[in-house]
């Protein structure tokens, strides 16, 4: 009997369609701030094997989900913005630290912890340079905290309060995470039964 190798690049497909699927539900009626964002970056650090193939999957199908947005919508303002960089930027410090967290020998214990913790980053990031590119604050810190107090409010939808906001920005990405982990580790333990084959 001898062992066959299952190939690698399957695991490494079936991330990225993960990730694809994620990313257009952004097209799907949904909750405000509900969304994949956040999720999608701790899940490529957490199983792509390279740090590049992780950074290069989540902005290939995040430009994906922008234009499909920009083209149903008809507002080309989802994909030519200047907070752009500074998105995509974030999404590469999210990724670093989900592939440091994801070598520990207990990172399943940390899978919540990451999400929670990155989603905090993203919020400081984005809107410190809100704050220092933008005109809509002073330059100063009584300016950089007002934009940090107003940053909730700012973006209140449909009659949501702040705490609504939020918590359906933390729901995302609790749920989407456990989508995005969980279907990895159910497709991986399927794959994994093809692992050795007898031979022929």
């Amino acid at each position: 009997m001898t062992t066959q190798s299952k190939p690698e690049f399957s695991i490494e497909r079936l991330s990225g369609l993960l990730l694809f699927v994620a990313a257009m539900s952004r097209l799907l009626p949904h909750p405000p701030n509900l969304a994949p964002i956040t999720a999608m970056a701790v899940f490529s650090g957490w199983v792509f094997p390279s740090y590049r193939s992780a950074v290069v999957s989540v902005v290939t199908t995040m430009l994906a989900s922008d234009l499909a947005l920009a083209l149903f919508h008809w507002d080309w303002g989802y994909i030519f913005h200047g907070m752009l960089p500074i998105v995509y930027g974030t999404f590469a410090l999210i990724i670093a630290l989900a592939r440091v967290v994801s070598q520990r020998s207990d990172r399943w214990g940390w899978s919540l912890p990451t999400l929670l913790a990155s989603s905090a980053i993203f919020f400081v990031i984005t809107n410190f340079f809100v704050w220092a590119l933008g005109s809509m604050y002073p330059k100063t810190w009584e300016g950089l905290a007002t934009c940090y107090a107003m940053a909730v409010p700012f973006y209140h939808v449909n009659g949501l309060a702040p705490f609504e906001l939020v918590r359906n920005a933390l729901l995302g990405d609790v749920l989407y995470g456990g989508f995005l982990l969980g279907g990895y580790v159910i497709a991986r333990r399927y794959f994994d039964r093809f692992v050795t084959a007898p031979a022929r």
